[in-house]
């Protein structure tokens, strides 16, 4: 992201850290939904640390947390029980989520289009 000329330094380094927490969001919903990683409540933990620094950061980290664990569960449950594609439901709820993601922090230069990290 560049700078604005414009943009005092507080902006931009708010813009820097809604940018952190949301590469941050979807590297986890990659990691647990798409990757089936087990959780790690010490990323959670210092994702909402990083949150704390904006107006509904940490009441958006939280709600995400509780999405992606709900997810994970019905989708554990899923493939338990026969589930013929995973793989396929895997996909389609990182996409679901990152969207999510996305609406609720706003857009950080197209990172929704940007390639899963893992």
């Amino acid at each position: 992201m560049r700078p604005s000329a414009s943009a005092p330094d507080g902006e931009d380094a708010r813009r820097a850290r809604r940018a952190e927490v949301v590469s941050r969001l979807l590297h986890i919903v990659d990691k647990q939904i798409g990757g089936g990683e087990p959780p790690a409540s010490e990323t959670w933990s210092e994702l909402r640390e990083l949150a704390a620094g904006y107006e509904g950061g940490l009441q958006a980290v939280a709600a995400l947390e509780s999405l992606v664990r709900k997810c994970e569960e019905q989708l554990l449950a899923r493939i338990q029980a026969g589930e013929p594609d995973p793989a396929r439901l895997r996909a389609g709820l990182v996409h679901f989520i990152h969207a999510l993601v996305q609406k609720q922090f706003g857009s950080t230069e197209g990172r929704a289009d940007a390639p899963s990290r893992g």
